[in-house]
């Protein structure tokens, strides 16, 4: 459609144009917001946040990509600000804070796909078997494992008047 045809472009134009962006597979989540745009890194287990413009970008890097694979499927903020991120490969949804670098990472999910908010929970679906189901994460009774991660800045390099081509 005309909607993805610009929207493929302007996301090929963006990642072809960062050249800090380090990814190993070209299968990227990515969320806008009025300020940013947030990029699930599939292939490197990163976290990028780009300022559109900017000549830096920051990311934070999730686990090691040489040792697992975390497989990012869905990222969503919440109404306090928080980043929350569905990862099939690591079996968890974790609530990333941008503010601090707090991660919570909520194990035990099964394949963990696409999740939404309702009354202060998770509703997270799963891919487990042919049928999947639906799982309920409550933040306030769950069992959580916590960890700060550094930021690095990256320089981004610009391509200002180059134009890519993608097929949609």
């Amino acid at each position: 459609s005309r909607w993805h045809s610009r929207i493929g472009r302007w996301t090929a134009n963006f990642v072809e144009g960062l050249g800090a962006f380090r990814a190993r597979k070209p299968l990227l989540r990515v969320l806008w917001t009025s300020t940013a745009i947030w990029l699930a890194d599939f292939g490197n287990n990163r976290i990028v946040r780009y300022e559109p413009g900017a000549g830096t970008e920051t990311s934070w890097t999730l686990a090691d990509p040489r040792l697992i694979f975390l497989n990012s499927s869905q990222l969503a903020f919440d109404e306090r600000g928080f980043l929350w991120i569905t990862q099939r490969g690591g079996a968890s949804v974790d609530r990333f804070d941008p503010a601090t670098g707090e991660l919570t990472s909520y194990p035990g999910f099964d394949q963990p796909n696409h999740f939404d908010f309702f009354a202060g929970r998770l509703y997270v679906s799963e891919g487990v078997s042919g049928n999947g189901r639906v799982a309920v994460l409550d933040p306030l009774h769950a069992v959580a494992t916590l960890r700060t991660i550094a930021p690095e800045i990256l320089e981004v390099r610009q391509f200002p008047n180059r134009q890519a081509t993608v097929r949609t």
